[in-house]
């Protein structure tokens, strides 16, 4: 019988320095050393590691070993002992512990060895290969479920963060950051070892604590998932997953994931949005949102390289939503693409056409998959653009072939594009319908900005003047704010700030919005219009750090600045303070201290959000006067 099975004997109440002298003097090999104190030469890093491995395999809630008590007792007699050596056996030593405190056992046994050594546990034995991978699996289990020991098991050696991107990145995150750059879950050789343990027998649990750690943190597991580029099909299906669900926005910090990705893999990041986007075109939009906020879109449209023309369908993807909002001209774009890159694109081209007058004439079938098509003004700029560059006889007939097809199809979608639904009071009525239920709590603020970004990048006329109509709302109204209801105040600013957050805003209204949230926060703390104006500042954050001088000029105000307290009036005043480079935002050039009061004329006494009595339903248009 071995030492561990002497220490397991003996139970928790027990000296470990007298069980282990005890078996030395069995074993017939303790001697005295000139103090008189016991030198044992027999006890080996084995027999240590063992005797841990056994105890934290099987400890129970109804017995407490001390981890300060058993490391006392091997080091009373063995103080040469290296517990480095001692943990990195531990997988060859049967360890296979059944909960977190045989997790906890083995970590605080090596702090109270090692006290005021300043030497790191030694973490990167759960990363190695072990014997039995169901043990394994099981001490990573329970070892990154426990919060006490999770500082100590941080990978200083493969993280998939350092702390070196803190300083470019927004100060909006900077919180965030820190905290997952401490998290377990910041490893590469985790997400390594958890990769190989999918073809092991312990498939099933390495799944499910994958699962477990994109729930706990879903940034660090999808960005090391990128980073190490795996080949594993789980994995890969995996990743593409994730990062959907960071474009629809069903994981938290979102912008962060899509900021540091575009630091860390930029050209991956570009590949995965064309592939998703040609699985599902959908997406199209979510990642338009992506590449502004990341001022990442110009260089891609702008600037299109030889290279990316195995992209053309994305990137004309990209362009043809950019023209919808006013971000640049298709009619220019198109014939200037192909004025820089030439006949190269012709064959992409002509496919690009084809792919989209095949889903043009679903839609007239009735087969509307909900993807979108592009608008006769569209089609008609490629296929003149296209037919005035030179091309070969087949080329040429291919193209002769298509815009005959398109002619077939033109008339239809013309009046779809401008069927009769546009006169000013059904658009009136469809936009307050939309109010309507986002009052009423029918319909989320999410929602509603989704709602809003599909009007405008639609196809039809009546759905662009729809979303031209409900933006002109708050502007409208805020005269009238301080008469509005708190929770509908309260809302209607939420959906204020998430417009400017997320990008859904023209040239010309977005300097309206910013300064109407400016002369809401003139107001005192306690009114109505500042109240709204710090809510719709809470919800574009990370937005309003891209805007230099429009936080310079709302920190000017002393309502504001006496209101240090809270977090955004904080955040404002550190990245004023702060010197970090910012990307330049265009829609400042449009916010002055002079520019008119855009908000405080046109509104109307007949509000929606006045007009909701308490029990939800409508009041009368004097309830507001």
């Amino acid at each position: 019988m071995g030492l561990a099975e002497h220490l397991l004997r003996a139970g928790a109440s027990a000296s470990i320095g007298d069980v282990v002298l005890d078996y030395a003097q069995q074993q017939g090999t303790g001697i005295q050393n000139n103090s008189g104190d016991s030198a044992l030469n027999v006890i080996s890093v084995d027999d240590v590691a063992r005797s841990m491995a056994l105890i934290a395999s099987n400890i129970h809630d109804g017995e407490r070993w001390s981890a300060a008590d058993f490391a006392k007792g091997i080091c009373q007699h063995c103080p040469n002992l290296s517990w480095e050596d001692v943990v990195y056996r531990l997988p060859h030593a049967n360890l296979n512990i059944q909960n977190e405190a045989g997790a906890l056992f083995i970590v605080e046994t090596f702090l109270a060895a090692t006290a005021g050594q300043s030497r790191p546990f030694p973490y990167s034995f759960m990363y190695e290969i072990w014997p039995d991978s169901q043990a394994q699996m099981a001490f990573l289990r329970f070892a990154l479920r426990a919060r006490a020991i999770a500082e100590y098991l941080v990978d200083k050696h493969m993280p998939t963060l350092l702390l070196d991107p803190l300083e470019s990145l927004y100060q909006v995150y900077h919180s965030e950051f820190s905290r997952i750059v401490a998290s377990p879950w910041n490893s590469l050789s985790l997400i390594l070892v958890l990769s190989h343990l999918l073809d092991s027998k312990a498939s099933e649990d390495a799944k499910t604590l994958l699962d477990y750690g994109i729930t706990q943190e879903p940034l660090l597991v999808t960005l090391a998932l990128a980073r190490l580029k795996v080949q594993h099909p789980r994995l890969q299906s995996l990743l593409q997953h994730n990062i959907a669900r960071f474009l629809k926005r069903e994981f938290s910090n979102s912008s962060l994931f899509f900021e540091l990705l575009r630091t860390c893999e930029k050209k991956m990041m570009l590949a995965f949005f064309c592939n998703l986007q040609r699985k599902d075109p959908t997406f199209a939009r979510q990642i338009m949102g992506v590449l502004i906020d990341l001022g990442v879109i110009n260089e891609m449209l702008l600037l299109p390289k030889r290279e990316d023309i195995m992209m053309l369908d994305f990137i004309v993807e990209l362009a043809i939503l950019a023209s919808r909002r006013g971000l640049l001209s298709f009619e220019s774009w198109f014939p200037g693409l192909l004025a820089e890159i030439g006949g190269d694109i012709l064959h992409a081209s002509l496919e690009i056409l084809h792919t989209k007058l095949q889903i043009e004439s679903a839609r007239q079938r009735g087969e509307d998959g909900g993807v979108t098509a592009f608008s006769s003004d569209e089609f008609t700029i490629m296929f003149k653009s296209l037919g005035a560059i030179n091309m070969s006889p087949n080329n040429a007939a291919n193209l002769k072939a298509l815009y005959a097809q398109f002619l077939e199809l033109s008339n239809d979608l013309e009046r779809f594009e401008n069927e009769s639904n546009t006169d000013d009071s059904r658009i009136e009525k469809d936009a307050e319908s939309l109010f309507l239920h986002l009052y009423r709590g029918e319909l989320s603020v999410e929602k509603m900005v989704d709602t809003l970004e599909s009007l405008y990048d639609s196809l039809q006329v009546y759905k662009r003047k729809t979303y031209a109509h409900v933006v002109r709302y708050p502007l409208e109204e805020f005269a009238f704010f301080e008469n509005y209801p708190d929770k509908e105040l309260a809302i209607t600013g939420q959906l204020v700030g998430l417009m400017l957050q997320r990008h859904i805003l023209s040239a010309a209204n977005e300097p309206a919005f910013l300064d109407m949230i400016s002369r809401a926060l003139h107001g005192p703390p306690s009114s109505k219009l500042f109240r709204f104006g710090l809510t719709a500042l809470q919800m574009c954050q990370a937005r309003v750090e891209q805007l230099p001088v429009f936080c310079a000029a709302i920190y000017q105000m002393p309502s504001f600045r006496q209101s240090n307290s809270l977090p955004v009036v904080q955040l404002v005043q550190s990245i004023i303070d702060s010197s970090m480079p910012r990307r330049s935002d265009s829609a400042e050039s449009g916010l002055s201290d002079g520019q008119q009061d855009s908000g405080a004329t046109g509104g109307r006494n007949g509000s929606i959000a006045g007009n909701i009595s308490a029990d939800g339903g409508m009041g009368s248009p004097s309830d507001k006067a």
